[in-house]
C-alpha cells in the first residue's frame, strides 16, 4: 500500500520534542535529527497501533474487486477519493462515487457495493482504492499518542542509550501501554 500524502503536521511538534529533550529552541544543529525521529516515532506508533495519525491519504490495491465489501485498514477512515480499476479491456475507468457505500465507523472501515463490482481485467493491480484515513488532535486519546512520542524520542536522542543501560527506565508495558487506547486489533486480508 503506498503513501501518496503524509499528514501535514506531526503529532508532535519540534519545539515541543527539544523542549522535553531540554534543548535550547535557539540551538539548531539538532534539528534534522530531531524531525526525523519525530516521523519515526509517528510510524512507530502506527504500526504498534495499526492506526494512522494526522489526515494521509493512501492507496489500496486489490488484483479485482471482492465478492462483497472491500475492507480498508488504517482506521477511521474518513473518505474515499477515487476507486479506479482497468475494465476487461483494458481500459482504466473510475468509478461513480454513486455505485458504492463507504461505512467509515465500522473497523476496519468497508466499501460496498451499492449492486455488484464491475468486472475487471485479470490482472495484478487492477483495482486501486484511494482514501483519506487518520486519527486527528480532536480524538480523546491524542495526549497518550503524544506523551508516547515524547518518551520514544528521548529515548532514541539520547547517545547513552545506545552504549549502556539507562540508569532509570520506565517499565515496558507503561511505556508501551499509552498506546493501548488507540490499538486496532482487527485484520485485513485481501
Amino acid at each position: 500500500m503506498p503513501l501518496i500524502t503524509a499528514p501535514l503536521a506531526e503529532p508532535v511538534t519540534l519545539a515541543e520534542a527539544k523542549a522535553c529533550l531540554r534543548i535550547d529552541d535557539d540551538l539548531t544543529d539538532q534539528d534534522a535529527l530531531i524531525t526525523s525521529l519525530i516521523v519515526n516515532a509517528r510510524q512507530q506508533a502506527e504500526h504498534r497501533t495499526g492506526r494512522r495519525f494526522g489526515m494521509q491519504t493512501w492507496e489500496r490495491v486489490l488484483d479485482a474487486f471482492p465478492g462483497w465489501a472491500i475492507l480498508l485498514p488504517d482506521p477511521p477512515v474518513h473518505a474515499i477519493v477515487s476507486i479506479k480499476y482497468d475494465d476487461a479491456t483494458a481500459i482504466e475507468r473510475t468509478l461513480d462515487p454513486a455505485a458504492y457505500r463507504l461505512r467509515p465507523y465500522s473497523e476496519p472501515a468497508a466499501i460496498m457495493p451499492v449492486t455488484t463490482w464491475p468486472t475487471t481485467l485479470a490482472e495484478p493491480g487492477a483495482v486501486r482504492i484511494r482514501y483519506t484515513c487518520g486519527v486527528t488532535a480532536t480524538d480523546a486519546d491524542w495526549a497518550s499518542l503524544r506523551a508516547w512520542m515524547l518518551l520514544s524520542i528521548g529515548v532514541w536522542h539520547r547517545p547513552s542509550a545506545i552504549d549502556t543501560a539507562p540508569t532509570y527506565a520506565l517499565p515496558d508495558d507503561f511505556w508501551n501501554g499509552l498506546l493501548d487506547p488507540l490499538r486496532f486489533y482487527g485484520t485485513v486480508t485481501a
